[in-house]
């Protein structure tokens, strides 16, 4: 399994934060506030599981302000792997605040201007959060 201390010695740059979430619930604003982001779940964009894929590599695999490789592709997309296939089952739901490959970013959903994740959510009640913070 794939914690935060792993995400930032891959990456050599910015901050990221990996939790394991239970909220029976089931409500989105709650989840967000466990992870100590913004309880603002209207800035969050459901994606299947493919593009959460590829969002995730792109957070591992590029800075967020710039742009600038932090670790080759297929290493992101290892580790992507890693980290879904160890919180994803089926029925999982996946959202982010935006999509970073087409460019629609949503609020960070922290104080940093560059802030962006993925949420797994299951359908027994679990969320697991990955979420990338950079500087410029």
């Amino acid at each position: 399994m794939v914690d935060s201390q792993e995400i930032i010695d891959a990456r050599g740059a910015g901050d990221a934060r990996c939790l394991l979430i239970s909220e029976p619930s089931q409500d989105m604003g709650k989840v967000l506030e466990q992870a100590g982001l913004k309880a603002d779940d209207s800035q969050l964009r459901e994606h299947d599981q493919t593009a959460a894929h590829a969002i995730l590599t792109a957070l591992l695999h590029k800075d967020l302000p710039f742009q600038m490789p932090l670790m080759s592709r297929p290493e992101a997309e290892q580790m992507a792997d890693a980290i879904l296939s160890a919180h994803a089952k089926p029925g999982s739901r996946y959202y982010s605040n935006g999509n970073w490959l087409d460019g629609e970013i949503s609020d960070s959903l922290t104080e940093s201007p560059f802030a962006a994740g993925i949420i797994v959510a299951r359908e027994d009640g679990r969320y697991f959060c990955v979420w990338i913070e950079d500087k410029d």
